[in-house]
């Protein structure tokens, strides 16, 4: 036998009790827990804090001023029985499609602006080695067109020839 069958709202004890905290920046917080005597299960009852008799716990969307009075358990800042905490969100198909399309695209372009970025730094050591070779090649050619001018002008003031050469070695 329910309590509704026997008393449609029989009277009820309420109990509040205030518990005292701090934060993590020790802000003082209070939390106020209610108890009552009425049977939580079907017909899913709470005790009125002003009327101290049992009644019948509120639907979504029903106005409310504390959590134990929507089924729900869950009485939002604009005073009504909202939804549940822990009840699953749905996800429309075109969230999951747009969400995938913008990371497709986010990968692409990221790939896109690497490779474009690798090949410019590449560009730019091509052109640094082929100036370094085209230096290198300059630098040599000095160094071959010095020799040569010593080389004749030793030659002919006599003083160098390839037979002085080879004995000096």
């Amino acid at each position: 036998m329910h309590v509704c069958e026997r008393d449609p709202w029989p009277s009820c004890i309420l109990e509040k009790t205030t518990y005292s905290g701090y934060t993590h920046d020790y802000q003082p917080y209070n939390i106020t827990v209610s108890r009552d005597n009425c049977h939580t299960a079907w017909p899913y009852l709470y005790c009125g804090s002003t009327s101290s008799l049992c009644e019948k716990m509120k639907d979504l969307n029903a106005p409310c001023d504390d959590d134990r009075e929507c089924i729900s358990q869950n009485c939002n800042s604009a005073n009504v029985c909202g939804r549940p905490p822990g009840l699953p969100t749905k996800v429309k198909p075109w969230h999951y499609a747009f969400t995938t399309l913008s990371v497709l695209g986010a990968v692409t372009t990221i790939c896109t602006f690497l490779a474009l970025s690798h090949k410019r730094q590449r560009i730019e050591r091509y052109y640094e080695l082929l100036e370094y070779y085209h230096e290198q090649t300059s630098l040599r050619a000095s160094i071959i067109s010095l020799h040569a001018a010593a080389a004749e002008r030793l030659s002919k003031e006599g003083k160098f020839t390839t037979r002085n050469y080879s004995k000096q070695q």
